[in-house]
């Protein structure tokens, strides 16, 4: 992991090539490589203060207890979007109340498109219910939606919204509703010196309970 305390953009990344487009021939550029995603965001948000040497001079904060949220979509017959159908769910627990199984809104059924709707209801939830008491870890099975909030949408906002071919990014309403809503989150988290929200990728059918909580949410979802 690559994280960046001071440079074009602050963050952890997982190559050298996007670590150095954040610092090179950036003035008072700081940077470091490490082992594990923890100890790259402590660098990256500076928090923690006794945990680097550059910070030493913030107040040290306790982290918060953090929970997993799991997040799943599903979608059926997606060959023919005429006959497809999706759905998305989330799973903050074994009979919370917080728990969601949609089907997903409007003409696109894709399971793209109800990966990245269950990580914002989701987000969303946190939101609605000013809960701040703790902090949240997503886990999804979908590298497309992690790194769709954590690493292609720089360039994307840079390019207004554009691919490598010009073209309009896919799902880029539920992409930038879904940004606003972590940023808020984040806000909060980083006013009370708490890391920001991670992502975690799980494997899908791997036997995590959560995750086939999710999956299981996600399929009711279509069916309603």
């Amino acid at each position: 992991y690559y994280a960046v305390n001071t440079g074009r953009r602050r963050g952890v990344f997982e190559t050298w090539e996007e670590c150095k487009d954040q610092v090179y021939q950036f003035k008072g550029a700081k940077y470091r490589k490490f082992d594990n995603s923890y100890d790259a965001h402590v660098y990256a948000y500076g928090r923690l203060g006794a945990a680097v040497d550059f910070c030493s001079s913030l107040p040290a904060y306790a982290q918060p207890k953090t929970f997993a949220i799991y997040t799943d979509g599903a979608s059926r017959g997606n060959q023919n979007q005429d006959r497809a159908i999706a759905g998305y769910g989330v799973f903050f627990g074994d009979g919370d109340k917080r728990n969601v199984a949609e089907p997903l809104i409007g003409s696109s059924q894709t399971n793209q498109r109800a990966e990245l709707t269950a990580i914002d209801v989701a987000l969303k939830t946190i939101i609605r219910r000013t809960d701040y008491d703790c902090r949240y870890v997503i886990r999804t099975d979908s590298q497309y939606a992690i790194d769709c909030l954590t690493k292609w949408n720089t360039n994307w906002e840079r390019k207004g919204w554009l691919n490598e071919q010009g073209q309009a990014v896919a799902n880029q309403d539920i992409i930038r509703r879904t940004l606003r809503n972590l940023n808020t989150i984040n806000e909060v988290y980083r006013s009370k010196g708490w890391l920001p929200i991670a992502f975690e990728k799980v494997e899908a059918h791997s036997g995590d309970h959560g995750n086939n909580m999710a999956d299981r949410l996600a399929n009711f979802g279509c069916d309603q």
